[in-house]
């Protein structure tokens, strides 16, 4: 991504694009946690077990992954054509994987829990964790499971905001050029929980990414969204992408969703494909996890020009500034370069997702 603020400021945004200090520091009002008559909210995902005469889980579903707040879930299945009048239930868990999934756990069961019933509420379940269930009927559980369950990925409890940024994570970018360098060492540090903020760092990061650029631009001196997307994962990220939506709402909600299913910060593209910033959090009006429909209010983000003033190339607020959705829309824009007109992302809102 070439990052050309410092020589064509003027001429490409003017001062429509200065950020008052008066608007960044905006006091943050509490979100009210808008009720959600669902629990939990499914995705696809492989299967992870099949129903035998009809019966399975019907709660938490097979073959899908579940997004559910930390605390008591209901379990549930369908009994088929199996005649018991005692099952045995087991839950096994793991933490997240890289990806803040559970696609790649290993998983740890506990003791069994006889019962009568095909639906129990279990207590307990902790935050951002895996979870599985799994059933026999009678008491000899030395055979597989009847059935088991998806994964269900728990969330902290929704409150109206979330965001991942702490102390210690920002770094500002060693030269004019590196601000998709800066990007990954935060983003790293989030997923890592480390504290980096050196420049050989970010000299390996942008080399790394310069080198697996979709299209090659000898005037750049940065790097490009495939490059940004391909160093964090060769960087030890998980997997990230480079996602190009047609419209800003789209790119948004999408953006607050991946971030808040996988617990890791985003990469937004900003100023027309010339600079980088880390989504770290936001605000809405239910869980995007949950919710589909949700209402995006305001984000949290970090710029990697921070601390420098305007007059030497500055462009970015302080760290983890809240910004409203309409704030927002003045720097992730649509992506634009004159040196590679033909790529994928042109005229599109970019992002990099985990």
């Amino acid at each position: 991504m070439e990052e050309r603020l410092l020589h064509d400021w003027t001429r490409r945004f003017g001062t429509a694009f200065l950020v008052s200090a008066a608007v960044m520091v905006a006091t943050l009002l509490p979100a009210a946690a808008a009720s959600h008559s669902a629990a939990s909210h499914s995705a696809a995902s492989p299967s992870t077990g099949t129903a035998a005469g009809g019966g399975g889980f019907l709660s938490p579903s097979p073959g899908l992954v579940t997004y559910a707040a930390r605390g008591d879930l209901t379990v549930t299945w369908s009994p088929g054509d199996v005649t018991t009048d005692s099952w045995q239930l087991v839950r096994s868990s793991a933490p997240l994987d890289i990806n803040g999934g559970c696609d790649a756990v290993s998983w740890v069961s506990e003791a069994p829990i006889q019962t009568s019933s095909t639906s129990m509420v279990l207590a307990g379940q902790e935050a951002d964790r895996c979870y599985r269930y799994s059933v026999w009927s009678g008491s000899d559980l030395s055979a597989d499971p009847i059935y088991v369950s998806g994964p269900v990925r728990t969330l902290t409890i929704w409150n109206g905001r979330y965001n991942l940024y702490h102390h210690g994570i920002f770094a500002s970018q060693a030269t004019i050029t590196w601000c998709v360098a800066a990007s990954v060492e935060m983003m790293l540090n989030i997923i890592k929980d480390q504290d980096d903020h050196s420049r050989a760092d970010q000299e390996a990061y942008i080399t790394y990414a310069r080198r697996n650029d979709l299209y090659f631009t000898p005037k750049a001196k940065g790097t490009d969204a495939r490059g940004w997307a391909v160093a964090l994962q060769h960087f030890g990220g998980g997997d990230y992408h480079d996602v190009s939506n047609p419209r800003f709402k789209a790119s948004i909600r999408e953006a607050v969703r991946r971030l808040r299913e996988t617990g890791k910060p985003v990469g937004l593209v900003v100023a027309h494909s010339n600079h980088a910033w880390v989504l770290t959090g936001f605000e809405a009006s239910t869980d995007p996890a949950l919710d589909y429909t949700a209402q995006i209010t305001a984000v949290y983000v970090s710029g990697p020009l921070w601390p420098r003033s305007s007059s030497s190339g500055g462009y970015d607020p302080p760290p983890d500034t809240r910004l409203t959705y309409d704030q927002l829309r003045q720097f992730h824009t649509r992506y634009y370069d004159s040196e590679g007109p033909n790529n994928p992302w042109e005229g599109t809102f970019v992002s990099i997702l985990p």
